[in-house]
């Protein structure tokens, strides 16, 4: 049976929080909720943890308005953004301490000790059972309140940006590691980001919430492929999606006051008027001649990660453009060069804000 919010709202300081919220999570479903506001992301799981009671709406666990059930009487576990354990508890017992909780399924000692370490070996802590979580790593206690989490082997388990702090590689480790377990488990995940890379990297579906509001829910893929929105598409991309106010006129398309180009075949049918038209930065090749449909535009910064090169473009007339490409790419500021976009991978979207046309190849 579902997890289901309908028109959940959450008020504060004359503010909406959640302004509406309608929202359908079938049974052992894993879920992203992409936010870029952490009061929201958070707001939301604290109501389906029963922490917040919604000033407006029903919250219906498998047929049961469980809206206003305390959160003890909810069979529900929770990971922080902090590392939150037991100090005064070891590994072992810090996982050990859901399978003992009173009102709970009893189990045996030999039962717990078996639940523990198949936990422990999980999570890579079996050689760290007998330590305090103060002697533990920074990673190794977030492991700790996972296993905790999962050893409760709840209905609904709520991830509230649990990696945010850790370092970079541990992040992208445990973050490869964490999908194939939550993969294996039976609870429902919601797992709040503001991280696109991360929504899209856990799979299931991703929950797109911004001012309150839900403004896309689908597969993760879905949801980069076809965004339904400006806002949306401005969430899934990282970097951003590049968005340029364009004009069909006849057969061209119209880009600032000088740019124009023939329409790419996939936006041929659309009615003549004003768009934004929406194109990733790794969808533009950088050219120092001109080749093809381009547009001129000067460097104005470069960064490097290591892995990628982020090159930032200024045409004459202020737009700014931004290309994400692989590997290293010796530019020179202030220089201009060509950048030419990959015609058949643009989006269209209404003035209004709504997607009207997406790429070739997209379902």
């Amino acid at each position: 049976m579902a997890l289901v919010m309908e028109n959940i709202a959450v008020r504060d300081d004359g503010k909406d929080i959640l302004a509406g919220i309608n929202l359908k999570m079938e049974e052992g479903t894993l879920h992203g909720l992409l936010s870029t506001a952490s009061r929201e992301r958070t707001t939301l799981l604290r109501v389906l943890a029963g922490l917040v009671r919604p000033c407006g709406g029903r919250l219906l666990q498998k047929g049961v308005n469980i809206t206003g059930l305390s959160p003890r009487k909810r069979n529900v576990a929770v990971v922080y953004q902090e590392f939150i354990n037991y100090p005064n508890l070891t590994v072992f017992e810090n996982i050990a301490s859901p399978l003992k909780r009173k009102g709970r399924k009893v189990f045996t000692k030999d039962a717990i000790g078996q639940k523990v370490e198949e936990l422990a070996k999980l999570f890579g802590l079996q050689d760290f059972l007998n330590r305090l979580p103060t002697e533990l790593s920074g990673g190794q206690q977030q492991r700790c309140a996972f296993a905790r989490a999962l050893a409760k082997d709840a209905d609904l388990l709520l991830l509230d940006d649990p990696l945010v702090n850790l370092d970079y590689k541990l992040r992208e480790q445990l973050r490869e590691e964490l999908k194939d377990i939550l993969k294996k488990g039976s609870s429902t995940v919601v797992y709040a980001t503001a991280d696109p890379r991360e929504a899209l990297s856990l799979g299931g579906d991703t929950i797109v919430l911004q001012d309150g509001l839900i403004l896309q829910h689908d597969k993760a893929r879905s949801v980069f492929e076809r965004p339904l929105n400006i806002k949306t598409a401005q969430m899934m991309s990282e970097p951003p999606m590049n968005f340029v106010r364009c004009r069909l006129q006849d057969s061209q398309l119209v880009l600032g006051e000088k740019a124009s180009f023939p329409v790419p075949a996939h936006l041929k049918g659309i009615r003549l008027g004003e768009y934004f038209l929406g194109i990733r930065p790794s969808n533009i090749e950088v050219l120092t001649k001109k080749e093809g449909h381009c547009l001129e535009a000067t460097l104005i910064d470069q960064e490097f990660d290591g892995l990628e090169t982020f090159s930032f473009f200024k045409k004459e007339d202020g737009l700014e453009v931004q290309v994400q490409r692989r590997g290293i790419e010796n530019l020179v500021q202030g220089e201009l060069y060509y950048l030419r976009p990959n015609w058949a991978e643009t989006y269209v979207f209404e003035l209004g804000g709504p997607l009207l046309k997406a790429p070739c190849g997209v379902s």
